[in-house]
């Protein structure tokens, strides 16, 4: 298995996704009541918000021609 480069279409994506979860993480420390009104009646959402920025992110990358992928 390869690991992808560093600036890679892949990489950037993997990237996105985290930041965009660190991000989810400190706008629900910040608001304790959204974090609980997530988990109680939307848990799914969280998850598609996070991997659906990563595959938008692999998307917009894959097809810049400046960006490699692998």
């Amino acid at each position: 298995m390869r690991l992808p480069k560093l600036d890679s279409a892949t990489w950037r994506s993997f990237i996105t996704a985290l930041q965009t979860f660190a991000a989810f993480l400190v706008a629900f420390a910040a608001v304790p009541e959204a974090m609980e009104l997530l988990t109680r009646f939307y848990p799914a959402v969280v998850p598609l918000v996070i991997s659906g920025a990563g595959i938008a992110s692999f998307i917009l990358n894959f097809f810049r021609k400046d960006v490699k992928n692998y």
